[in-house]
């Protein structure tokens, strides 16, 4: 697993801009997601859970998603009959921290589909 999130490290450079509280904070680069109603998310679906596998697929390389990387937590909530939410999200993000080891989630990652599903649910209520 380490030499994945070698790898990964070594191959992408993290791009996030950082936000005015977290750059006078110290705190790093950080993803920012939020819905105006929770209610408007939509469902996680075999599609999103799909979407979320290529991208982590495409940050690995491996035929599969990995134990404990972002499919699996998109799986998890989607079990549970959970909307794509910010906290959904956030999820998501962890389970990729948790791939490539790194402090924020990488643009044009399993967060970042995620996070573009959601804001495309919402921005279609």
């Amino acid at each position: 697993m380490s030499l994945i999130k070698d790898c990964v490290a070594r191959a992408v450079r993290i791009s996030y801009p950082l936000t005015r509280r977290s750059a006078s904070a110290g705190l790093g680069p950080r993803m920012q997601f939020s819905t105006t109603n929770a209610a408007r998310a939509s469902q996680i679906d075999a599609a999103t859970v799909s979407r979320i596998t290529e991208q982590e697929k495409k940050l690995t390389g491996l035929d599969g998603p990995v134990k404990g990387g972002p499919t699996a937590r998109a799986q998890a909530h989607a079990t549970r009959g959970r909307t794509l939410d910010g906290a959904a999200v956030s999820d998501i993000a962890q389970g990729e921290r948790h791939l490539t080891g790194a402090d924020a989630p990488m643009t044009g990652g399993p967060a970042a589909q995620a996070q573009h599903m959601a804001t495309q649910n919402v921005r279609r209520s």
